[in-house]
C-alpha cells in the first residue's frame, strides 16, 4: 500500500497508453528543454491528451520559453471548466483507471503553473494575486483525488478519497508552502522584512512530520522556500542551514522512492526500464528531484563565503546537459561563477561568465510574445548587468560599460515593440518578408543548444540589413545590441552633454553617471544613495502645493546626482538626461545647486528613455502646421477642462497654420485621420497609465461611431506621425509605474515610436489654469526657439506667477530638439 502511494504521482504523469512516451521520459528526467523544443514544433499541441499537454506546459515554464505558455493555460482552463471543474490526469492507463483532480485540487494544480509563470515574467501584481488565490484554496477546501475504477478505489481508499495523511492532502500542504513562499519572497524583495519573516514562520509551522509528508517531499519544499526567503532577506546562514535540512530530506525521499520502485513488481519496473533503460532510471529521477534544491544550496554557500563548495557546485550544474531546461538556474549558475571569479580578483573570467549569463537572459526575453512579459522580465536580473558594468568601469573599459548599460535600461522601448503583430499593417512588403525570416532564424536559435550559430548569425545580419533599408526604426527595435557609443556621440551637439544614469544592484550597489560629449566619455561611480526615499519626499513636498520643504530634498538630490559631475558639465548649453529607475519620476529642473540656482536655470533640459533613441530624433520635419484637440466631450462633466479649451484658442492666435477642435469634434477618429499631416500636435485631455497592462494606457478623446475615444498605446504606435513635437497637456500622461528593470512604458514612448521627434508631457496632475498659462508662454517662445529652451523659458515665466514648483515643474521634454 505504501509503495503504491509513493509511486502514484508518477502514475498520474506517466501511464497513459500502456507504454511510456518521450514526453514522459523528458518530464521525469528533468529534460525540460528537449520537451520545450519539441512542443514548439508540435502543431497539434493543444489537441494532445491532458497529461501530455500538461507536461509540455510545465516544460515551457521551467525552460522560460514564454511564447506558447498562454495558449497552454487557455486550453487547460477550458478543459477544466468543460469537465465541471475537474482536471483529468489519466485516461485508459494502467489498471484501466482514470485519475482526476476535482475542484480545489485541479484548480490548485493550474494555479501552481500560472504562479510560477507570473513570477518568471516579473508580473508582481499577478504573482501576488495568484499566490493569495492558491493559499485561499488550500485553507478553505479539501483536496480530494478521485479514482474511477471501483476495484482499485476499494483497495486503496486513502488514494481515492481524502484523508489527513494521504497524497492529496500532502499536495494541498505543498501548495500552501508554495503560496506562502511566493508571498514571503515578494515581501523580502519589497523590503518588508517583518512581513517576509511572518510568512517564513507560517511555512515553518506547517507539519511535515508524517511518513507521507516525507515521502512526498514536503520537508524539502518547506526548506526550499525558507531558504529563498532568507537569501533575499540577506540572512545567508539561515538560508544555508535550510539547504542542509532540505538535502537530508531529499535523500530520504529518494531512497524511499527508489526502494518502492524496486519492490512494486515487474509491471512498474518494466515501465521504468522502458522510460530510462535498466541502469539509468534512478539517476534520472534523482536529477529531477534534486537539481533546483542543489542550486539553492550553492547560492547559500556563495553568500556565506563557502566559495570552494559553491564553485564546485555551480560548475557541475553548468556542465549538466539538461541545465538549459531550467531557465532560471542556468543563468544564475553562470552569474554565481562570475561573482566567485570577481571576488577572487579574476576579472577576465568574471566578465566572461557575466557575459554568458546576460546572453542567456536576452535569449529568454526574446521568446516572450506578450508585452507585459517583456516589461517585467528583467526585474530580478539587473544585478548581472550591474556587476558587469561595475567591473568594466573598474577596468576603465567605459565604452563596453556603456553598451551594457544600454542593454540593461529601458528595455520596454526596445523589446515591447519587437513582434510582427505590432508592425504588420505598416511594413513595406520587403520589410515584412525580412521580418518573418528573421523571426524564424531567431526561433531556431532559441532552441539550439549551442546558441546562435555562425550560419544563423549571418542570416540575422542579412535580414536586419534588409529591414534597415526599408524601415530603419524597426531594425533597431529588433536588435539586442544598442548603437555604438561613437554613433551616439556623432548625434550630440557641440554644446550638448549626455548625462546617463545607471543603478547597479549587484554585489556592491552603486550609482554610475556616464558623462558623454561629442568627443569624450567619463564615468563617475559612488555607493548607491537612498534616492527613492529622497524622490518620494520631494514629490510629497511638491504635491502639497505650498511651503518650501521641497528645497531641502532638491538640494540633497543635486548633491547626489549633479555635484559629482558638475565640473564636466560646464561647457554644456543643453543637458540631455537619460534617467534610470526612480529617476524617471524626478523633476530634474528643480534640483538646486549650493548657490541656489535650479538646474533648469543652468541648462536647457531634455530627457531620453535610452541613449539609443537619439538615432530617431533631432531630424527636424519641414513645416509648422499645428493640430490641437482640447477639452473633448467625455460625457462626464467632472472631466471637463475649460482651461484647456481656452488654452487651445490662445495657441491658435500664435500659430496661423493651426486647426483647433474641441468637445465632440476633438475625437479619436479625427486624430487618426489628420495627425499625419501636422508637424505639431497638441492634445489637451486626460490620460491614464495602466501598470498591470501598459499597452492599455490611454488618452481620452471624444468617441463616435468609428472609435471608442480611448486612444491606447498600440493605437498610438499605428498613428504614423511626421511631427516635430507632440504636447500632452493633460493629467499625468508621461509616466507610470517603474519596475526594477527600468521598463517604464508611458504614452510618450508610443508617440516616439509613432514618429514624433519630441514629446512634452507631465509628471503629475497640474491645475488647469496654471497649465493654460504655461502652455501659452511655451508656444510663444517656440516660435523662435528650440523646444527645450522654449519650455525652460515658459517655466520661468510661470514660476514668476505661480512660485511653487507644483504649478510648473511637472512638464518635461522627452526626445528631440
Amino acid at each position: 500500500m505504501i509503495a503504491v502511494r509513493r509511486i502514484l504521482f508518477l502514475v498520474i504523469a506517466v501511464f497513459v497508453t500502456g507504454c511510456t512516451s518521450n514526453v514522459t521520459r523528458s518530464t521525469l528526467s528533468g529534460d525540460y528543454k528537449t520537451l520545450a523544443d519539441k512542443g514548439q514544433q508540435t502543431p497539434e499541441l493543444l489537441s494532445l491528451p491532458t497529461n501530455e499537454l500538461w507536461a509540455y506546459c510545465q516544460s515551457f515554464v521551467k525552460s522560460r520559453v514564454f511564447t506558447p505558455i498562454d495558449g497552454c493555460f487557455n486550453e487547460l482552463d477550458k478543459r477544466f471548466k468543460d469537465a465541471d471543474d475537474t482536471l483529468l490526469y489519466m485516461v485508459q492507463g494502467w489498471f484501466d483507471t482514470q485519475f482526476i483532480a476535482p475542484g480545489a485540487f485541479g484548480e490548485g494544480m493550474l494555479t501552481e503553473l500560472k504562479l510560477e509563470t507570473a513570477m518568471a515574467r516579473g508580473n508582481i501584481k499577478n504573482t501576488e494575486s495568484l499566490a493569495n488565490s492558491l493559499y485561499n484554496l488550500t485553507t478553505t477546501y479539501a483536496y480530494p483525488l478521485a479514482v474511477t475504477n471501483t476495484d482499485y478505489a476499494e483497495r486503496y481508499p486513502q488514494i481515492a478519497g481524502y484523508d489527513e495523511s494521504g497524497y492529496s492532502n500532502i499536495y494541498r500542504l505543498k501548495h500552501q508552502v508554495l503560496a506562502l513562499g511566493m508571498l514571503g519572497l515578494m515581501a523580502a524583495r519589497n523590503n518588508e522584512p517583518e512581513l517576509a519573516s511572518r510568512y517564513a514562520s507560517e511555512i515553518a509551522a506547517i507539519d511535515a512530520s508524517s511518513t507521507n509528508a516525507a515521502q512526498w517531499r514536503l520537508p524539502q519544499a518547506k526548506a526550499l522556500w525558507l531558504g529563498r526567503i532568507y537569501l533575499t532577506l540577506g540572512d545567508f546562514e539561515k538560508a544555508y542551514q535550510a539547504s542542509i535540512i532540505e538535502k537530508n530530506a531529499m535523500y530520504e525521499f529518494l531512497d524511499g522512492l527508489t526502494t518502492a520502485l524496486d519492490v512494486i513488481g515487474p509491471i512498474m519496473y518494466a515501465a521504468m526500464v522502458d522510460a530510462y533503460g535498466d541502469t539509468d532510471y534512478k539517476t534520472a529521477l534523482n536529477f529531477t528531484a534534486e537539481f533546483e534544491p542543489r542550486f539553492m544550496r550553492h547560492q547559500a554557500e556563495l553568500e556565506t563565503g563557502r566559495l570552494a563548495a559553491a564553485q564546485e557546485g555551480y560548475q557541475a550544474i553548468i556542465n549538466e546537459p539538461k541545465v538549459k531546461g531550467f531557465g532560471t538556474v542556468y543563468w544564475q549558475a553562470l552569474y554565481g561563477l562570475g561573482r566567485i571569479a570577481d571576488l577572487q580578483g579574476n576579472n577576465s573570467q568574471a566578465i566572461n561568465y557575466y557575459q554568458r549569463a546576460i546572453e542567456v537572459i536576452e535569449r529568454q526575453r526574446k521568446s516572450m510574445d506578450t508585452e507585459a512579459g517583456r516589461i517585467g522580465f528583467v526585474n530580478d536580473k539587473q544585478a548581472v548587468y550591474g556587476d558587469m558594468v561595475s567591473l568594466l568601469v573598474k577596468e576603465q573599459r567605459f565604452n563596453e560599460a556603456y553598451n551594457y548599460v544600454e542593454r540593461a535600461k529601458a528595455r520596454a522601448l526596445v523589446d515591447l515593440l519587437a513582434t510582427k503583430q505590432r508592425f504588420g499593417s505598416q511594413l513595406p512588403p520587403a520589410a515584412e518578408q525580412a521580418l518573418t525570416s528573421l523571426q524564424s532564424i531567431e526561433q531556431q536559435a532559441l532552441v539550439n543548444d549551442s546558441g546562435i550559430t555562425n550560419e544563423a548569425t549571418r542570416g540575422i545580419a542579412v535580414q536586419l540589413k534588409a529591414i534597415e533599408q526599408t524601415t530603419p526604426q524597426l531594425a533597431s527595435l529588433l536588435t539586442v545590441s544598442p548603437p555604438s557609443l561613437s554613433s551616439i556621440q556623432n548625434r550630440l551637439g557641440k554644446q550638448e552633454t549626455l548625462l546617463l544614469y545607471f543603478f547597479s544592484q549587484g554585489r556592491q550597489p552603486e550609482l554610475f553617471a556616464f558623462v558623454v560629449t561629442a568627443s569624450s566619455i567619463a564615468v563617475h561611480s559612488q555607493p548607491l544613495p537612498a534616492l527613492e526615499e529622497s524622490i518620494t519626499a520631494l514629490r510629497d513636498a511638491i504635491n502639497r502645493g505650498d511651503g518650501d520643504a521641497w528645497q531641502k530634498e532638491a538640494a540633497q538630490l543635486y548633491s547626489h546626482l549633479i555635484a559629482p559631475v558638475a565640473n564636466k558639465l560646464n561647457a554644456a548649453g543643453t543637458l540631455t538626461v537619460v534617467p534610470h529607475g526612480a529617476l524617471h519620476y524626478l523633476p530634474f529642473t528643480i534640483l538646486t545647486a549650493p548657490d541656489g540656482r535650479l538646474l533648469g536655470e543652468q541648462f536647457n533640459l531634455r530627457l531620453l528613455p535610452a541613449a539609443s533613441v537619439l538615432q530617431f530624433v533631432d531630424e527636424k520635419v519641414a513645416g509648422e502646421q499645428l493640430l490641437a484637440l482640447a477639452n473633448p466631450d467625455l460625457n462626464a462633466p467632472e472631466l471637463d477642462l475649460p482651461g484647456a479649451q481656452r488654452e487651445a484658442h490662445q495657441i491658435s492666435k500664435l500659430w496661423p497654420q493651426s486647426q483647433i477642435y474641441s468637445r465632440t469634434q476633438a475625437s479619436e477618429s479625427l486624430l487618426k485621420q489628420q495627425s499625419a499631416n501636422f508637424q505639431i500636435i497638441h492634445l489637451a485631455s486626460h490620460g491614464v497609465f495602466n501598470p498591470d497592462a501598459p499597452l492599455q494606457s490611454r488618452l481620452f478623446l471624444a468617441a463616435d461611431a468609428a472609435n471608442d475615444g480611448m486612444l491606447t498605446v498600440p493605437e498610438i504606435y499605428d498613428l504614423n506621425l511626421d511631427a516635430n513635437l507632440v504636447v500632452l497637456s493633460a493629467c499625468e500622461t508621461g509616466l507610470g509605474d517603474i519596475s526594477a528593470g527600468d521598463d517604464l512604458v508611458g504614452l510618450n514612448r508610443g508617440f516616439l515610436f509613432a514618429g514624433a521627434n519630441g514629446i512634452v508631457s507631465s509628471l503629475w496632475q497640474v491645475p488647469d489654469e496654471a497649465t493654460s498659462y504655461l502652455m501659452g508662454r511655451f508656444y510663444t517662445y517656440l516660435q523662435s526657439e528650440a523646444p527645450s529652451s522654449a519650455l525652460a523659458a515658459a517655466q520661468q515665466d510661470t514660476r514668476a506667477l505661480y512660485p511653487h514648483p507644483f504649478y510648473w515643474a511637472a512638464f518635461q521634454l522627452t526626445g528631440g530638439q
